[in-house]
């Protein structure tokens, strides 16, 4: 396989030796140069340091004895820094102790190699570390451009379902016949649950990239809680469903994102609709902090088929469908997830409850 060769290919690898000792780092040098592979060295923890940073290597050897900084330190701080924290490393040891390998372990190193070494022993390490390491990189690459793609696709989708917004409204101004009106109203509410979808897309892409920062007010949450309810009148009407709120008279005030905590209402809310039988209620109901310090609690609660308990955490995993028996049962993509990291990005937490009889209780608690 193409890739497969790529990964066993040693001149695309590059790899640091650090050791004090000049003999064992021309000795590790000279073998794994002999064997293709492109190779660096640093006399100390400290130079090993600035070589990293200057330009990462694939992998390093490294010597755990040495001067200023030694390896478990190097590995410690290498650990410490997201860009570098992938990079296997080896550590070349005389240590035999199971004390050493562990505190090894501890820092962070990847595996051992013993001295003195056995140079068909250092070349299989070598070769399966860095195989590891290129499925990481060809992981993340492929992770980005899927990342990118889909921003680009959803940024596209907006124009032509501009478009399609027209063509429906345009429809309904032109005296058509009732079925024709249906039809056209039946297309502006598919827009808008694409457009929903869309939104929500961008908002997980942007917290997942760290892009998106909060923009945080005091906000009555009950007033919000209304107001997102009032989006949902109609769909609650064609079903019959009483959408009710059950909240403290005085004001219940939260530092929030607005927009975004409004997202994760209406997503909750849009479910609950979706998924609440005809003729039942669906319950938005605030639980005001008190002076003890206690979180806000705003919980919505529904009498729908309900969530079994194996599915209630993994609903809130992005692009996550399950797979249930019962074809009345949520499906989910991603609503429940941007629930989630609205939630925790306000340093909270959303879960979901049984409700007795049936349905289900989703609560977001705020500190």
């Amino acid at each position: 396989m193409k890739n497969q060769a790529i990964r066993d290919n040693p001149t695309e690898s590059r790899v640091l030796v650090v050791d004090d000792d000049g003999l064992c780092r021309r000795l590790l040098r000279d073998l794994l140069a002999v064997h293709g592979y492109q190779t660096a060295e640093a006399a100390d923890g400290e130079d090993a340091l600035r070589q990293i940073e200057a330009e990462p290597p694939d992998a390093i050897l490294m010597d755990v004895m040495m001067p200023k900084i030694d390896g478990l330190e190097v590995c410690r701080r290498l650990q410490a820094d997201e860009r570098t924290a992938p990079i296997p490393v080896l550590l070349v040891t005389a240590l035999h102790d199971r004390p050493d390998r562990l505190r090894g372990v501890a820092s962070g190193a990847t595996d051992f190699i013993t001295k003195p070494i056995d140079t068909a022993e250092v070349l299989l390490r070598v070769r399966n570390v860095l195989r590891t390491k290129h499925l990481y990189d060809q992981r993340n690459a492929l992770l980005r451009l899927r990342e990118n793609l889909s921003d680009m696709i959803v940024h596209d989708i907006r124009n032509p379902l501009l478009a399609i917004t027209f063509c429906a409204r345009h429809i309904g101004t032109q005296d058509p016949t009732p079925a024709v009106s249906r039809l056209a109203d039946g297309i502006l509410d598919q827009v808008q649950l694409i457009e929903r979808f869309v939104t929500d897309l961008l908002t997980v892409s942007k917290i997942e990239q760290g892009h998106l920062s909060l923009q945080r007010t005091p906000e009555d949450l009950a007033e919000m809680g209304r107001a997102v309810f009032r989006n949902h009148q109609m769909l609650a009407d064609h079903k019959n469903i009483r959408l009710d709120v059950v909240a403290p008279e005085c004001a219940c005030l939260a530092e929030v994102d607005k927009n975004l905590f409004a997202r994760l209402l209406d997503n909750l809310f849009a479910n609950a609709i979706k998924f609440a039988p005809k003729n039942t209620i669906v319950t938005l109901r605030i639980s005001p902090a008190d002076s003890c310090g206690q979180v806000h609690r705003i919980h919505v609660e529904d009498e729908g088929p309900g969530i079994p308990l194996g599915y209630r955490e993994s609903i809130f995993d992005k692009f996550k469908v399950l797979n249930m028996e019962n074809p009345a049962m949520p499906q989910t993509g991603l609503g429940l997830a941007l629930c989630r990291m609205v939630a925790e990005a306000h340093g909270g937490r959303i879960f979901v409850e049984p409700r007795q009889p049936h349905g289900s209780v989703f609560t977001v608690e705020l500190p």
